[in-house]
């Protein structure tokens, strides 16, 4: 969900969230240039504006329904969330 680094790595390999193809490649062509793959930049700040865009975009596409995720995923959501919180904290 929160894409590659410029070096090429997941940044967050468990964070998946099940799109089909159509869905995941419309994800990565929206990404504003500020944040898609493989551009330099604080990782933090990378994995957040991308794990935010995506929810965005998905409430936009449900605008008055309901959406349904897994239960893993929400549970890695949150891990996810608070691993970049402690990089935030810890930055020099």
């Amino acid at each position: 969900m929160t894409g590659r680094s410029p070096g090429g790595e997941y940044f967050d390999p468990d964070l998946v969230i099940p799109l089909v193809v159509e869905m995941h490649q419309l994800e990565h062509q929206s990404w504003d240039a500020a944040f898609a793959d493989g551009v330099d930049g604080n990782p933090a700040t990378l994995r957040l504006r991308r794990m935010a865009h995506l929810l965005v975009r998905l409430g936009e596409y449900h605008e008055h329904g309901v959406i349904v995720l897994p239960t893993p995923f929400i549970r890695q959501l949150g891990k996810s969330l608070h691993l970049i919180a402690d990089e935030i904290e810890w930055e020099p």
